[in-house]
């Protein structure tokens, strides 16, 4: 055994079962046994029982009693470098194998490996270590070896194959080639290009890498060689096709500076250069002027090389500067010029801009004209009276830039915005208008029945030139009847007014005493609701007329309307004074304060009731809508939100809307209506005051009076008119039975009246009614006297002491009118006087007094009282005035017309004539109704105070 060599288990078994063992020297059999053998041999004393346990203790012990023996290595497996070789060898000893044994195995004298032997006493290793070539393997066993066993190690021959990083490549970029072997050899991979070499790599593992951009343009076979070593065979790859492109040059052109219009393009310009020798193509090509503005400009490129590269082409943006016109003048067709006068503006410039050249009002643009050759004219008549700094400027195109003209001064006289005229003659005899021109309305024929009330008339605009008027023996309009052909008299229906042919338009009503119990002055059948007709509460009051339904409140104002189409209500609200002051939407059909009233539009009201300013309530938001601007009781102008813009108002005698302009004059609109106030063309905005100035309501239609609402569509009031104080009739006039009727609008003469407030029935738009009626007939009245001689006007203009300028009676009227007498010229206004000398003084073209010695007076065609001036006989110098403020029943304080018997008595000093005498019965019979001048040109009737005709 060997030195410190640890004995087998087998062994140590076997020297158990002995039961005896005894050692030599220091230590036992037993030590030898258990632990390692410190010396080379071990002796061990025992009882020899048979040959055959001494031998085997001898084998166990490794006594040299017999040597053990190693079989030449046998070799089986593939003998090719890298494959595996599996080598076995046997270890007996006397013909036992010996288990458990480390035998080395040994190629051409060098240990490869050991293995340990198994039960049989067999070793086995493999390897694939052994190079190629030939050589001796062996086996040995401690100072044992085997014989040689010879082999021979064939080389390995490796799998190779190539790969592209990319096929087609472009001519002259690089491309890569991999090839790709199997494991173990070493050293370089050629690449072939059609069996020519052009590239080698490296192996790295498994792969060689090559990369080449030298191939040209075409088809190419590809393959990868490995020539060998010792341990490998050479090998070659499959071939792979590589397209090589021709490739495209590269064209360097940077982008060029910017030119102005009109230079020809040069080398400075068309400069690109290429990756390769080749030629240059441009377009446009040089000498070309390109238009304004970015322009592309182009190159084609042709390669020498034209088998590996292609023709290409290159672009780049030049800007051309728009060039500067030479000059930009403008020219006026005339200053100063009318407002609403056409003015034409001609722009020249110089040769070369297109388009449009417009116009400017200082800063504001105000058209815009084409261009013609090398002129462009625009015409307005649009701007406003004042100075205009007029220029021209052409805002440029990709050839030419802007340019601009120097300013014109140019001047717009005002013009007539509006105008109402009455022709000379457009009188008749007792003050009803019968021709007269609106600007907006168009000219007016009118004619007049026998109790002054409008009954026909042709306009000369309008879709409907002729209308026609009806009324009944109360003094209600039965008809407004339209039509494109005149009218005839006629009888039947609701309106006596028959056309001679084509169409129109009719609005008509008829009244009887069965509504409600009430009178004939209430509609029991209209136009628009012939089945129902108006409906009337107690008071007189319409409450509904088909569209709308109205309720009053305990003073009889309207205090809600409802719309039936629309199914909405409005609510109304007064101030102490009975003026409204708000209206709103309510949700019950109630004028209780608990009908839901939820305010819409305030009004702040002036000091006499005018509606200054408006304002718009939405919850809790209120804002202002407009704010109106009044003097001496007419709305002039209004400022409103949108656009902080101011309106003013140009409106015809009676103050209904006509014409709406700015602050510069301009008109914003224009506003026509018939008679009565229907057809009203013009928008309320922005305030709602239209016909006569009174204020119609969007949710009715109808006109807010103050005392009462008025329907234009009827023409006539919603309610009867009433009075503050009791009196029989309210406003009426006991000597014209027109008044009696207390529904009827200003007597059914709405073209020579106006309403001021629902109560007092105006003239020409002042409450001065007597007085204007002076005013028409000072200086222009004639006279025949009983003799036949035709004398000049009533009056002539005359001056006082004071230097004040008069109307006086004229020298001969005077001198034939004097003593008391009177006389109905030709149109028929009498005039009574006790003096020679009546001095009326005028101011404005109206009446403010009279100086006379005794008193003067006027009655109108219909005897009606037309004016009332009196000084009494005490050498007092001053007159009795006619105010504005006063009703005209109220002259100098005294109430003339029913009472003047009364007030005559009541009034001993107006002289020495009381009740009997001659003067007290003249004066009595002229200013009383009951005794009246006929219908112009009739006969004169009633009681004569001289023989006169």
């Amino acid at each position: 055994m060997k030195h410190d060599e640890p004995l087998s288990a087998g062994f140590r078994a076997m020297i158990g079962m002995l039961g005896v063992v005894t050692g030599t020297g220091r230590k036992d059999a037993r030590d030898c046994v258990a632990k390692t053998i410190r010396s080379h041999w071990c002796t061990v004393s025992v009882w020899i029982v048979t040959s055959a346990l001494a031998t085997g203790i001898a084998y166990a012990i490794g006594s040299p009693m017999t040597t053990p023996q190693l079989t030449s290595p046998s070799i089986s497996g593939t003998e090719v470098y890298g494959n595996p070789l599996y080598f076995s060898c046997r270890l007996t000893y006397g013909g036992a194998g010996m288990s458990g044994q480390s035998v080395g195995f040994y190629v051409d004298g060098n240990m490869i490996g050991s293995a340990t032997t198994n039960s049989t006493g067999t070793a086995n290793y493999t390897s694939t270590s052994i190079t190629a070539g030939s050589h001796g393997a062996t086996c040995k066993y401690q100072s044992t070896t085997s014989g040689t066993t010879n082999f021979t190690e064939a080389k390995a021959t490796p799998t190779l194959s190539v790969a592209t990083s990319g096929s087609p490549s472009i001519y002259g970029n690089s491309v890569t080639f991999t090839a790709t072997i199997s494991s173990g050899p070493t050293g370089n991979v050629t690449f072939y290009n059609g069996g020519a070499s052009f590239c080698t790599g490296t192996i790295s593992g498994t792969t060689a890498s090559c990369a080449s951009n030298s191939l040209t343009a075409g088809s190419h076979t590809i393959t990868a060689g490995y020539g060998g070593n010792t341990n490998y065979n050479s090998v070659t790859s499959s071939g792979i096709t590589q397209n090589v492109n021709r490739a495209t040059p590269t064209i360097t052109w940077p982008t060029p500076a910017p030119i102005t219009y009109g230079t020809a393009l040069n080398s400075t310009q068309l400069d690109a250069t290429a990756s390769t020798q080749g030629t240059f193509a441009y377009s446009p090509a040089a000498g070309t002027i390109l238009n304004g503005g970015s322009q592309t400009l182009s190159v084609t490129f042709s390669p020498t090389d034209s088998t590996d590269f292609t023709t290409s082409t290159a672009s780049v943006q030049i800007t051309v500067n728009p060039a500067a016109p030479a000059f930009l003048n403008i020219s006026t067709s005339g200053t100063p010029a009318n407002y609403q006068t056409a003015v034409t503006f001609t722009a020249t410039i110089a040769s070369g801009p297109t388009g449009s050249i417009n116009f400017y009002d200082g800063a504001a643009m105000i058209g815009s004209a084409t261009i013609g050759g090398t002129t462009a004219t625009y015409t307005t008549s649009t701007l406003t009276p004042g100075t205009h700094m007029i220029s021209a400027a052409w805002p440029g195109n990709i050839d030419y830039g802007p340019i601009s003209s120097s300013q014109i001064s140019q001047t717009i006289n005002g013009a007539l915005l509006y105008s109402y005229l009455v022709p000379s003659g457009g009188y008749d005899g007792v003050g009803n208008l019968k021709n007269y021109t609106d600007a907006v309305t168009g000219s007016w024929s009118v004619s007049y029945d026998t109790l002054n009330r409008i009954m026909g008339g042709g306009s000369s605009k309008g879709s409907y030139p002729y209308y026609c008027w009806s009324y009944d023996g109360f003094g209600n309009r039965t008809a407004q009847e339209s039509s494109n052909t005149t009218f005839s008299a006629g009888s039947g229906g609701p309106s006596p007014c028959q056309t001679t042919g084509g169409i129109g338009q009719s609005a008509w009503a008829q009244y009887n005493g069965t509504v409600n119990g009430s009178n004939s002055n209430q509609m029991s059948a209209t136009s628009s609701n012939l089945n129902q007709g108006n409906c009337y509460d107690t008071s007189g009051d319409v409450t509904c007329d088909g569209t709308y339904q109205y309720l009053y409140d305990a003073e009889g104002r309207v205090c809600a309307v409802l719309n039936s189409l629309a199914g909405t209500m409005t609510g109304y609200l007064y101030n102490a004074e009975g003026i409204r002051v708000a209206k709103g939407t309510i949700s019950s059909w109630s004028c209780a304060p608990s009908n839901g009233f939820q305010t819409t539009t305030d009004y702040v009201l002036g000091p006499g009731g005018e509606q200054v300013t408006e304002l718009s309530v939405s919850g809790t938001s209120i804002t202002w809508a407009h704010t109106n601007v009044w003097a001496a009781g007419k709305l002039f102008a209004t400022y409103e939100t949108a656009g902080n813009k101011l309106h003013f108002y140009q409106d015809d005698p009676l103050g209904t809307r006509r014409s709406q302009t700015d602050p510069n004059g301009a008109q914003e609109q224009t506003c026509s209506s018939l008679p009565y106030g229907d057809g009203e063309s013009c928008t309320p905005a922005p305030t709602e005051h239209l016909f006569t100035g009174k204020e119609r309501d969007f949710e009715s239609g109808n006109d807010y009076f103050g005392a009462r609402y008025y329907a234009s569509t009827m023409g006539r009031w919603l309610s009867p008119d009433w009075s503050a104080k009791i009196v029989p009739v309210p406003y009426a006039k006991l000597d014209n039975p027109q008044s009696l009727n207390l529904y009827a609008y200003v007597g059914n003469n709405p073209l020579g009246r106006a309403d001021l407030d629902g109560h007092e029935v105006d003239l020409n738009g002042t409450k001065d009614e007597k007085a204007e009626e002076v005013r028409r007939i000072a200086g222009t009245a004639t006279r025949t006297d009983k003799n036949g001689v035709t004398e000049s006007s009533l009056f002539k203009p005359s001056t006082d002491k004071s230097g004040k300028t008069t109307m006086v009676l004229n020298d001969n009227a005077a001198a034939k009118w004097s003593g008391g007498h009177s006389k109905a010229f030709n149109d028929l206004v009498g005039v009574i006087t006790n003096k020679d000398v009546a001095s009326i003084y005028l101011e404005d073209n109206h009446v403010k007094g009279c100086m006379c010695d005794w008193n003067h007076g006027q009655v109108d065609g219909s005897g009606h009282y037309s004016v009332f001036l009196t000084m009494y006989p005490t050498g007092a110098d001053t007159a009795a005035p006619l105010h504005n403020g006063n009703s005209p029943e109220m002259i100098a304080g005294h109430e003339v017309l029913g009472h003047f018997q009364s007030w005559m008595k009541g009034n001993p000093h107006f002289g020495d004539e009381g009740p009997g005498s001659p003067a007290f019965d003249y004066e009595n019979r002229w200013l009383r109704p009951q005794f009246q001048l006929a219908h112009p040109n009739g006969p004169i009737t009633g009681p004569r105070l001289d023989n006169e005709p």
